[in-house]
């Protein structure tokens, strides 16, 4: 019975990862890319920290000034 369970298991693992590589590579690579939403996102987090970034030396600057 193990022999039947490792043979099965180890024929079917073949099959596919054969069908994984016969995949077109498009299919893959769109799998991969980034959608609008999320560079949008991306970018205005990106944003976001700038502008807290120039906020925090602004306030250092001030501080600095009132001590």
């Amino acid at each position: 019975m193990h022999f039947l369970v490792n043979f099965v298991k180890d024929q079917l693992q073949s099959e596919l990862v054969a069908l994984l590589y016969k995949t077109s590579v498009n299919e893959h690579d769109e799998l991969l890319n980034e959608s609008s939403q999320i560079a949008q996102r991306r970018k205005d987090a990106q944003e976001m920290l700038e502008v807290i970034l120039m906020i925090l030396v602004l306030m250092k600057i001030k501080f600095d000034n009132v001590l």
